[in-house]
């Protein structure tokens, strides 16, 4: 793999993280939210790590299901906000914890895809090959 491709891997990669974390430092009223957060956000960045070893800017379904993950971070951000507003309830609490199982969701939906993706590729080169 090229140095551009490399490159672009990264950037790939750093967007989707920068657009998933939110602000740096994140404040929480919650301790349970807290750590529904950390959990999530542990499994998140581990899923999103074996993403790295793909060419993910060739592929436009990665492209869609990035818009997804930003999308979906932007539902937490609200209910977030919504928790320190008017308190935390269990409908809150659920629908944050289905929006971070969606997110992982999607990952590893796209890795799954770029498996797939790399296979027929290889398959292809082989047949060429031969």
């Amino acid at each position: 793999m090229g140095i551009a491709a490399s490159v672009t891997i990264m950037l790939f990669i750093v967007g989707i993280k920068v657009q998933s974390s939110g602000p740096a430092e994140k404040q929480f009223v919650d301790k349970e939210i807290a750590e529904l957060d950390t959990y999530y956000t542990s499994l998140y960045e581990e899923e999103l790590s074996d993403l790295e070893k793909y060419d993910l800017e060739s592929f436009e379904f990665a492209r869609q299901l990035q818009n997804d993950l930003v999308q979906i971070e932007k539902s937490n951000q609200e209910f977030l906000e919504l928790i320190e507003s008017e308190g935390k309830n269990e409908y809150l609490v659920e629908a944050m914890i289905e929006n971070y199982e969606m997110k992982l969701k999607i990952l590893r939906k796209l890795k799954k895809l770029l498996r797939k993706v790399r296979k027929s590729d290889e398959t292809s080169k082989s047949v060429q090959i031969s």
